[in-house]
């Protein structure tokens, strides 16, 4: 059984910080790329959080991921043998579907934090944001009318948290990962694993290429 562990941006404590205010939730998906998330919200108002990070010194933010409804001024028409071209034009067009909201995040003086969608309305976590706009059925952002939480989505099979992944000896490494052998928590049994480790990225020359890595490596996992 091979593992894969997407972590290419992190080794330092600023990349933990603002997992920890959702890693609980069981719609958490932490460094999901964007593929994947057309693929697992399917319908509208389905939703997950995740964590982004664009560049190796931005701190990580957590976006709401939700689909909301396609412009029924622009159909598309896919034909019955479509080219390679057209299918990568459709995948485009259905991630354009969805929508990306950024929870921000900010310190008050007493300490704590307070999370907000738009300016003017605050919460005190990440859950009570989620809860309270799936009761009143608005819009996450206020100018697309359909972008409403209806249905989270829970993480998938494939997905592990690190707490669920002990890495043991180094097996080989490249100039972007590494694979080690390792054991790996599933349905409460423990199952030796090769768990490959995306490499820490800390050039902006290298940026492009170890994202094309890590999406090789994510489809592999799938």
């Amino acid at each position: 059984m091979s593992v894969t562990l997407n972590d290419h941006f992190s080794d330092s404590a600023k990349a933990d910080d603002v997992a920890k205010y959702v890693e609980d939730e069981d719609y958490y998906h932490g460094l999901l790329p964007r593929e994947d998330i057309a693929c697992i919200l399917e319908k509208v108002g389905d939703f997950i959080i995740r964590a982004t990070q664009p560049r190796p010194t931005d701190p990580r933010e957590i976006v709401v991921s939700v689909r909301v409804k396609p412009n029924e001024d622009d159909p598309v028409t896919i034909p019955l043998m479509p080219s390679d071209c057209c299918i990568r034009f459709y995948k485009t067009l259905c991630e354009l579907k969805i929508r990306h909201i950024v929870i921000r995040r900010r310190m008050k003086e007493d300490g704590s934090l307070e999370w907000r969608a738009i300016e003017d309305e605050c919460y005190s976590s990440v859950r009570e944001l989620i809860d309270n706009y799936m009761a009143s059925g608005r819009p996450l952002n206020p100018e697309v009318k359909s972008s409403v939480l209806i249905r989270s989505i829970k993480r998938k099979p494939w997905e592990f948290l690190h707490e669920d992944i002990k890495l043991n000896d180094l097996l080989g490494e490249g100039q972007y990962g590494e694979v080690r052998a390792g054991e790996a928590l599933v349905n409460g049994r423990k199952l030796s694993v090769a768990v490959k480790v995306a490499k820490v990225v800390k050039e902006e020359s290298q940026l492009a290429k170890a994202k094309e890595k890590i999406k090789e490596m994510m489809h592999e996992a799938r």
